[in-house]
């Protein structure tokens, strides 16, 4: 079995990276993607459950005058 030599395994490697760094980069993207929408939802939601905590509290605060 021949081995590559050191020009071929670069010409190998530079030939691997330019094919598949852009979907590499795609999926990247996409993740980050997919993570703000998350992150977003969370926020809404933890949003809306503080709102109601802090206006229960208001009531019972009123409640007890």
């Amino acid at each position: 079995m021949a081995t590559m030599q050191k020009w071929q395994m670069e010409h190998f490697e530079d030939k691997v990276k330019r094919q598949f760094n852009p979907l590499i980069e795609d999926q990247e993207l996409l993740i980050k993607q997919y993570r703000t929408e998350a992150t977003n939802k969370a926020v809404d939601k933890l949003a809306k459950k503080w709102v109601q905590i802090k206006s229960l509290m208001i009531l019972g605060k009123q409640k007890k005058i």
